[in-house]
């Protein structure tokens, strides 16, 4: 192994104990994406884009699916802020009670 071979090993060596483990998706999800979410403000996105998805069935009638969507939301906004949180329980409080009948979640959702 010559010089220039030795100088490779130790350049590539780091490269790959930095990037083999961000390799397994588990990894790379628990040290990427929960740090860049913290720090984007993403839970409060989150909570917005839920409230938008209960709003829009809200506007089709379905009350119980509402519901669940702002259920959802209400988790994300309780770490995000006071005002979305009060906003959002006074709406809860003001929609009517949904049909018996109809499901209380959506069966796309995971």
């Amino acid at each position: 192994m010559g010089a220039i071979g030795l100088w490779s090993f130790w350049l590539l060596l780091p490269l790959a104990i930095v990037l083999l483990p961000l390799n397994l998706s588990s990894v790379r999800r628990s040290l990427l994406s929960a740090a860049e979410f913290e720090a984007t403000g993403a839970a409060h996105w989150q909570g917005r884009v839920l409230e938008m998805l209960g709003e829009s069935a809200e506007g089709r009638g379905d009350t119980g699916t509402a519901l669940h969507w702002y259920e959802r939301s209400l988790t994300r906004y309780t770490s995000a802020g006071a005002p979305d949180v009060d906003r959002l329980t006074r709406r809860i409080r003001q929609l009517p009670p949904p049909d018996a009948a109809a499901p209380r979640t959506p069966p796309d959702s995971s």
